[in-house]
C-alpha cells in the first residue's frame, strides 16, 4: 500500500515536466515539487531504487532528476516529525534556489 501510494506521488511529480515553451519560474517551480516530492519519499523510507525505477518507467532521460534522487539520499533520514518537514523544507528550498540562480531561460 505504502510503495503504490509513493509510486502515485512520483508520478504525479512527472506530470509535471518541463517541456521546451517552459519558463524559467515554471521550470523551477517543477524543480521545487520534484525535490520536495523525492525528499518526503526519502523522510518516508522509500528505496533509492524504487524512486529511479519509477522515473525511468516515466522519463526517457532521468539524468536532473537523477541527480536530485542522489542528493536526497545524503540527508540522514530523520525520526521525528518535525525533522523531517523541516529536511524536506530545506531541501526543496536548496533546489528552488539553485534553479532561480541558474543561467536556464526557459527557451
Amino acid at each position: 500500500m505504502k510503495k503504490t501510494f509513493i509510486s502515485g506521488i512520483l508520478f504525479t511529480s512527472l506530470m509535471f515536466a518541463p517541456t521546451t515553451q517552459t519558463k524559467a519560474n515554471d521550470f523551477c517551480d517543477v524543480i521545487d515539487s520534484t525535490a520536495e516530492t523525492i525528499m518526503s519519499a526519502r523522510q518516508s523510507g522509500v528505496p533509492m531504487q524504487h524512486i529511479i525505477t519509477v522515473y525511468k518507467e516515466n522519463l526517457d532521460d532521468i539524468s536532473a532528476v537523477k541527480e536530485i534522487i542522489l542528493d536526497a539520499y545524503s540527508v540522514p533520514q530523520y525520526r521525528v516529525r518535525e525533522n523531517k518537514r523541516n529536511a524536506i523544507t530545506e531541501f526543496r528550498n536548496k533546489w528552488y534556489h539553485g534553479c532561480l540562480q541558474s543561467d536556464f531561460k526557459g527557451e
